[in-house]
């Protein structure tokens, strides 16, 4: 077909190996006879992963250059699962006001929505043409806006799933960061090249002002939650106040910093301001009172890290380094922050020091990762040998690479003064904490990260993590109690044991009559972790099957919270984890039963539209073809027997109020 193999995968149990090739197609070939079972082109990219499960049921196809996953099953031939990141890379993300999206913009002009509790993108907007540079969601709650590039803000609906505004200025303008503000009606924007902020009304889509004072590019702008004023930062070294719905087109306060100011974020109850500027600082300002408050020296704390063609050493490097994007805490103790480095830092605002500080990129591939260079790669005199030209050649091929690298322009990416490909750095563009408090996301080079105090849970079937073990509690004890009917001591006792299991085994063996008086007499120190349970038992982690005993889970939760809702009530925040994670089982479980009903109905209803279609047929062949008078009496046959089968039917459907029936 005029095209490269690029990979196979052979699955012994099945008599199949499956061929990929570069023009984006993959084929399936039955052993030993290599017929040719199917095929099947999901791009026009070359495909640079490709895996089978254990049973040869599914194929995973992977496509870098596009960012593309495909799970494909061959026998019904249809899609399991199709997914599509960015591949130009990240550039902003925003939470829902709920938690559950997360909303991604990158620089292939795609705004894509995302869930957070399996991590699958839903829809994808497109309307961009343009890098897109900055997301917000109004307080409308279906209402995503984001800025682009390409001179426009634009509206998104997440009902209708449609761009229902654009909004744009009087002159094209390079739009880097957006807000929106607290009641959901106004919008703010900040550009690169004309140093203004503009603000529309997101009903009408009308331009309302047009904010003059700055005299270097917009780096970030963030309406004060609690308060009217909006703050802007730019790289003239100021972040400046305004009151914008007082119709006042000056600024109210400016805040002077010593060099050019990156980023800004705003404490959830307006009453405090943070920073950050290029010298690697984070300044901290009352923006109601006008006036700093505090500073936090950073810059021991970034560790840019050295790049493999870089004639500067890490610690050289960081000296220069700073944070880009900032973000409070939800209960704004803390401040997050991240740039041009591996680590993003959490700082506690009261003490003015480091809490935590997270490696977010281990690939040693990405520049910036490590603080020194592999020796066997470095020359004594000249740095690394990547830097020395110590060709001698007249090959035009050559010549061509060489004078495109002399040529290069610093900051140039695409086309001809772009020099040789760039190098993948160390990057975090955006940083963001969910409402809930429970979790925070970032935009890496490396793709969308999330951290989470929930996050245990995801590894925590197999983790052998017993509570309150003693050497009576074996597994052969377990059983032992579960055979003398012990059913309530059993549970505990592995529950201790904490092997799923082996708790899976006992808890299928109480009788259901009994789960009413188990509950009751269960201990509340056990109930977070029987919920737990109960959550991994429903949908088992890494699996796509789930249980076959929903209603007799149901029967225990509903008995649970009858005996136990005072201490629940009570107890909230040390049963927070275990609900959250109950519910997202039963969610699961609600939107698998959802798909198969849905196709349930679909495949019933072929069946009897085709049923009626195989009859009428039949009793087309069985009329004489030659009397028309004998084929018009025969169908007048066959409707009054319709007929009186109808009517017998109506006379079977049965009456409550009948003996024997109800």
């Amino acid at each position: 077909m005029g095209s490269a193999v690029t990979m196979a995968k052979l699955h012994p149990s099945e008599n199949m190996i499956i061929v990929a090739f570069t023009k984006g197609f993959f084929t399936t070939y039955d052993l030993p006879d290599l017929r040719q079972i199917a095929t099947l082109k999901i791009s026009k990219h070359k495909i640079t992963a490709l895996t089978v499960n254990s049973t040869g049921e599914w194929f995973a196809v992977g496509v870098a250059k596009v960012g593309s996953l495909l799970v494909w099953e061959w026998q019904s031939e249809r899609y399991i699962l199709k997914q599509r990141g960015h591949p130009a890379g990240l550039q902003c993300l925003a939470y829902g006001h709920e938690g559950k999206y997360i909303a991604t913009g990158g620089n292939d002009n795609k705004l894509k929505i995302w869930k957070v509790d399996d991590g699958f993108g839903f829809v994808t907007f497109d309307d961009h043409t343009g890098p897109i540079t900055g997301i917000d969601f109004s307080s409308k709650k279906q209402v995503v806006v984001s800025c682009s590039r390409d001179g426009t803000v634009r509206a998104f609906d997440l009902i209708r799933y449609r761009n229902f505004r654009i909004l744009t200025s009087p002159q094209p303008r390079n739009f880097n960061c957006v807000s929106v503000d607290p009641s959901g009606d106004v919008i703010a924007a900040g550009c690169s090249d004309s140093f203004e902020v503009y603000l529309w009304s997101l009903q009408t889509g009308n331009l309302i002002d047009v904010l003059e004072g700055h005299t270097g590019p917009i780096s970030s702008l963030a309406f004060n939650p609690a308060f009217p004023a909006l703050a802007t930062a730019s790289w003239d070294t100021t972040v400046k106040m305004w009151d914008v719905f007082s119709g006042n087109k000056t600024h109210r306060d400016s805040f002077a910093h010593n060099l050019d100011v990156m980023a800004l974020a705003f404490r959830p109850d307006g009453k405090e301001l943070v920073t950050a500027a290029l010298d690697g600082d984070l300044y901290i300002w009352d923006p109601l009172n006008d006036r700093q408050i505090g500073l936090i020296s950073s810059r021991k704390d970034i560790s840019a890290g050295r790049a493999e063609g870089s004639l500067i050493t890490a610690k050289g490097s960081s000296k220069g380094a700073h944070f880009t994007t900032l973000c409070y805490t939800a209960d704004g103790e803390c401040v997050i922050a991240g740039g041009k480095t591996r680590y993003i830092c959490i700082y506690n605002i009261e003490n003015r020091s480091l809490v935590r500080r997270f490696q977010i990129c281990h690939n040693t591939s990405i520049s910036g990762v490590v603080d020194r260079l592999d020796s066997r790669n470095m020359s004594s005199a000249a740095g690394p040998y990547k830097l020395i030209d110590d060709q001698d050649s007249d090959d035009d091929l050559y010549i061509e690479r060489r004078d495109k690298y002399v040529t290069a322009l610093p900051g140039v990416q695409k086309g001809f003064f772009a020099g040789t490909t760039p190098e993948l750095e160390v990057n975090v563009t955006s940083i963001q904490f969910s409402p809930t408090g429970r979790q925070w996301a970032c935009c890496t080079t490396e793709g969308l990260m999330i951290y989470g105090l929930d996050s245990w849970q995801t590894n925590q079937e197999g983790l052998f993590d017993p509570y309150r073990l003693d050497l009576t509690i074996t597994t052969k004890s377990i059983y032992d109690t579960l055979m003398q009917k012990q059913y309530l001591k059993s549970l505990i006792m592995s529950l201790k044991l904490n092997e799923d299991e082996i708790t899976s085994r006992v808890f299928e063996s109480i009788p259901f009559e009994l789960v009413q008086l188990l509950a009751a007499e269960m201990t509340p120190e056990y109930l977070p972790r029987f919920i737990s349970f109960l959550s991994r038992y429903i949908c088992p982690r890494g699996s796509t099957v789930l249980t076959t005993h929903v209603h007799y889970c149901l029967h225990w939760v509903q008995c649970l919270f009858k005996s136990h809702g005072q201490y629940f009530k009570h107890n909230g925040a040390d049963m927070t984890l275990a609900f959250r994670s109950l519910q997202k089982s039963f969610t699961r479980f609600q939107e698998d039963l959802s798909q198969v009903s849905t196709s349930n109905l679909s495949t019933l209803t072929y069946l009897c539209v085709a049923n009626q279609q195989v009859d009428l047929k039949t009793r087309q062949k069985i009329l004489p073809p030659n009397n028309k008078k004998d084929n018009l009496m025969s169908k007048m046959e066959i409707v009054a027997d319709e007929q009186s089968n109808e009517s017998s039917n109506e006379d079977l459907i049965p009456d409550p109020n009948l003996p024997g029936w109800g």
